[in-house]
């Protein structure tokens, strides 16, 4: 028995020594290698010293080489050689193992543990980059073809085409540059420069709307017809003329010169305007007289009429056209654009006549200024435009406030009323003072003429 209980405690002891041996060598030997499972950038480094992985890395920079993809599948090598690249220890693999766990080295022989160095010591020449990128086969001049845009071709009788674009193979230098430096330094296997966007495109294709909207623009174009009756003469626009009014804007959209489209309008004002022309008229009693200045007649409102002239071109309209007017009058007619329904003021024989359809529907005697008068019994001479009618109203008279049962305003506020503070018209002479410039009706005579003349009618003033 104790001969037993001897050889007991002397396996135990011996146990001991060992255990605390293996103990003390693993822990000696983790103090300079990786603890299995380690894996550094996805590399094995288990058991391995700092300097065999080092030695890892120095062998991966030196052997290291990029494939270049390109256009059509072709490849192209960028070598450790080209872009300067080198390894010197900057301690980061030593810091890993510095920071194992020696004391308990035992219990992480299982672990798995993943370890990630942002920079190995490897450095590579971002100049020695640029000029290889330079020197690649596929930026070669003599090797480009660069991108061209679609475009509408004109084959000289009016027949347009569309000319496809070109893709070529130039590459965009700087995109190139950044792609593989950072391919580098991830020390990727390949870098694709077409999935890249390294390739130049075209802006302009086929199908591209700007192709596709022109496309439709000019055979628009060709169709439109625009004609302009003035009654006394015709205007006709059409594509003898727009051709040459063809430009782009600043996306490349066929559209017709704003200006040359202004200037066509600005030219249909100048001529078929009458706003304030003088006029021939003829009077009541069959003189024919000419008659000018006013604020009645035809404007062309050149804006508008310019936008809507260019949208109905761009739409191919066959159409006769009225223009956007601003301001309009009675008739197109070629005698006169007074018509046949207006008011006639004579104040040299203090006599109004309101035709309507042609017809006297008043005529009466009145009470005026004189056009040849400014101290305020002036009254302005020209063809104006009724602006507007109040029932009741209220005029100044010789700087009195007086009520009135009708006015009819023209001439940004001269007007034409009756006059009950004052006595019967008949034989009675009248100082111009005494009316302030207004045109004044008897009363039964006013009552018709406001109830059957409408706004916008012409009012025709002379003094001959």
């Amino acid at each position: 028995m104790r001969i037993g209980k001897k050889i007991a405690l002397t396996l135990l002891a011996l146990l001991v020594v060992l255990m605390t041996m293996g103990y003390m060598a693993g822990r000696s030997f983790f103090r300079e290698h990786y603890f299995p499972g380690t894996e550094i950038n996805g590399r094995d480094c288990s058991f391995m010293t700092v300097k065999e992985v080092e030695d890892i890395f120095d062998r991966e920079a030196r052997t290291y080489a990029l494939a270049v993809d390109t256009m059509n599948n072709g490849r192209e090598a960028v070598t450790a050689e080209d872009v300067g690249m080198r390894y010197a220890s900057d301690g980061s693999a030593g810091r890993f193992l510095d920071d194992q766990d020696l004391d308990y080295w035992f219990l992480h022989l299982t672990d798995k543990k993943e370890l990630n160095v942002e920079d190995r010591g490897i450095t590579v020449s971002y100049s020695m980059i640029e000029q290889k990128v330079d020197s690649l086969y596929c930026m070669q001049p003599e090797n480009i073809t660069y991108p061209s845009d679609a475009y509408i071709k004109n084959d000289g009788n009016d027949v347009f085409t569309v000319v496809p674009e070109v893709e070529g193979n130039a590459l965009d230098r700087e995109k190139v540059i950044n792609l593989i430096r950072d391919a580098v330094e991830d020390r990727a296997e390949a870098v694709n420069l077409e999935a890249g966007g390294c390739y130049l495109k075209p802006t302009i294709y086929s199908d591209s709307p700007v192709i596709t909207t022109s496309l439709e623009r000019l055979e628009n174009f060709k169709e439109a017809l625009i004609t302009y009756d003035f009654v006394e003469s015709v205007e006709r626009l059409d594509w003898s003329t727009t051709r040459d009014w063809l430009t782009t804007d600043d996306e490349g959209y066929v559209i017709l010169d704003p200006e040359k489209v202004k200037e066509f309008v600005h030219g249909l004002a100048e001529k078929y305007n009458t706003y304030g022309n003088t006029r021939d008229f003829v009077t009541y009693d069959n003189r024919t007289i000419t008659v000018s200045g006013g604020d009645y007649g035809w404007v062309i409102d050149e804006q508008r009429e310019a936008q809507e002239l260019t949208l109905a071109l761009e739409e191919g309209t066959v159409d006769v056209r009225e223009p956007v007017y601003a301001y309009n009058a009675a008739s197109r007619s070629g005698v006169s654009d007074i018509g046949m329904t207006y008011i006639e003021v004579d104040l040299m024989t203090k006599r109004l006549v309101f035709y309507r359809d042609g017809r006297p529907v008043v005529d009466t005697e009145i009470q005026s200024g004189s056009a040849h008068d400014l101290s305020g019994g002036y009254t302005p001479t020209g063809v104006f435009v009724l602006t507007g009618k109040r029932s009741p109203a209220e005029v100044v008279e010789n700087g009195e406030i007086r009520n009135v049962d009708f006015l009819l305003e023209y001439d940004y506020g001269a007007h034409i009323t009756e006059a009950p503070w004052q006595e019967a018209l008949d034989g009675e002479i009248f100082v111009p003072e005494e009316i302030d410039g207004g045109v004044k009706v008897p009363y039964e005579a006013m009552a018709t003429l406001y109830n059957q003349a409408e706004e916008g009618i012409p009012i025709v003033i002379y003094d001959k």
